[in-house]
């Protein structure tokens, strides 16, 4: 009993430490993680070109990094042009849905719940674009941080190989730890890999919807699509919402708003349950509950930025945990069915 008390104890002091290393050490670890997932796109992308053509490992990872880099550079064009405008807008275009609800409540034949009205009010939608604002001023200024890390990323699995061989002189565990490792980076650089071809696959059909449509900044909307996906569940349903609310007050006409919910709608179902399960498999294989959880508790850390990062941190997390037997059955807890070998069985 004393060590099973014993056990517990330290594993919540760990689990403290943990957290408070993760929110003190925000301003480090932050341009890190981001540098790591980009480090881990571009590895992907350079897997993808040598399907196409044949060339040196080192060229395709240069090719990539060139693309990867043109990709951020469009991103950062994107939000600098609109996210001012959207800002300023926002009130204006939370006035006229407050009275579109109004009108409406006055003229159905019965009354909308008295928490319709306030909906705009406690959404706060004006703090939200003001934290995102925030959070892309912030991955600015972090930009030379994380293309610094980005590059250390690179000098060091070149060397990695020599100082794992060197750490292990025994053969056996020297291919154990080769084997688990390698099963960690393939399963990593896949999830993320296949969750952002998904997430641009939604944007891009979505804002065409907008573009077509007329909508006003519909290309940073495609852009607030792209990123929502990372976000399960919650993502999808705000990646309708909010476009099919300037809608709303942006056009008159109500054919044109029920066909942009309607196509939205199909687009994020279609895509999150048919496609995505078959591109993905059983990648993503956390509880529900879990990802609440997680989104909450990487938000409360890192704000913005730890709501985007939140689920791919947290399957990367399970991807370590189910390698290990001593953390296997955590990972197992952590997921929706407790069957993670299709998800973990190698390539």
């Amino acid at each position: 009993m004393d060590d099973l008390l014993r056990t517990y104890t330290l594993s919540l002091a760990a689990l403290l430490a943990t957290l408070a290393v993760l929110k003190l050490g925000s301003g480090l670890l932050i341009p890190l993680a981001i540098a790591g997932v980009i480090w881990f796109l571009i590895e992907a992308l350079a897997r993808v070109i040598g399907r196409a053509v044949r060339a040196p490992m080192w060229v395709r990872t240069l090719a990539a990094t060139f693309l990867m880099l043109a990709a951020l550079i469009g991103v950062v064009e994107i939000v600098r042009e609109n996210v001012a405008g959207v800002i300023e807008s926002v009130p204006d275009y939370e006035r006229r849905i407050e009275s579109a609800l109004r009108s409406i409540d006055e003229t159905v034949p019965f009354s909308l719940p008295n928490s319709i009205p306030t909906l705009l009010e406690a959404s706060n939608l004006q703090a939200w674009f003001r934290d995102f604002a925030a959070a892309f001023a912030s991955f600015l200024g972090n930009m030379g941080l994380v293309l610094a890390f980005v590059l250390f990323l690179y000098i060091s699995q070149q060397t990695f190989p020599e100082r794992l061989r060197r750490a292990f002189s025994d053969t056996s565990r020297l291919r154990h730890a080769r084997r688990v490792l390698n099963r960690i980076q393939q399963q990593v650089r896949s999830y993320l890999w296949a969750k952002t071809l998904m997430s641009l696959l939604t944007a891009v059909i979505c804002g065409i919807v907008l573009w077509v449509a007329g909508l006003n900044y519909w290309l940073f909307w495609a852009l607030w699509i792209f990123l929502l996906n990372f976000v399960p569940y919650i993502g999808s349903a705000m990646g309708v919402l909010l476009p099919t609310l300037l809608a709303l007050v942006q056009f008159t006409n109500p054919v044109v708003i029920a066909v942009v919910f309607t196509l939205l709608t199909i687009t994020q179902v279609t895509i999150d349950n048919l496609v995505e399960p078959q591109v993905m498999g059983k990648t993503l294989n956390i509880d529900p509950l879990v990802v609440m959880i997680a989104l909450v508790l990487w938000g409360s850390l890192w704000g913005m930025v730890g709501v985007f990062l939140a689920i791919p941190l947290t399957a990367i997390a399970i991807f370590i945990f189910y390698q290990f037997p001593g953390t296997r059955w955590l990972a197992i807890l952590l997921s929706q069915d407790g069957d993670l070998e299709g998800a973990m069985s190698e390539d």
